[in-house]
């Protein structure tokens, strides 16, 4: 996990753990009832939906396009992120990154050699 994916993991628990609070406050301050059940649902809905669109949000703007080459430098394909030329060829993304970013020792990952796109 790098930096900022360790960043976005503590700012998402903190934004649970709050709005997890509120979510208890407008419980207790609610009636009890079928009104409270619904409103229940509607916030749980609400939050529900705002995490998940903050997460895509966050995952595509920290994606990075990948180029992956053949072993002679010749480009084979441009994938949109790390994380998607992970799934398909089933390479682990760190090991990727690690050759995109040239780190000493990491020539190839997946039997590809790999460069961050600047398109």
């Amino acid at each position: 996990m790098d930096d900022l994916e360790i960043k976005a993991e503590k700012i998402t628990t903190e934004l649970m753990q709050e709005l997890a609070n509120l979510l208890g406050e407008v419980d207790s301050a609610l009636f009890e009832g079928d009104r409270h059940q619904i409103i229940h649902s509607k916030i749980s809905m609400a939050i529900s939906i705002g995490f998940n669109i903050g997460r895509k949000r966050l995952q595509q703007r920290k994606s990075r396009k990948v180029i992956q080459c053949s072993l002679t430098g010749q480009p084979i394909k441009l994938w949109n992120s790390m994380h998607d030329a992970s799934k398909m060829l089933d390479i682990d993304s760190s090991d990727i990154r690690k050759v995109a970013s040239n780190m000493p020792g990491r020539k190839t990952a997946g039997g590809y050699r790999w460069e961050f796109s600047t398109i």
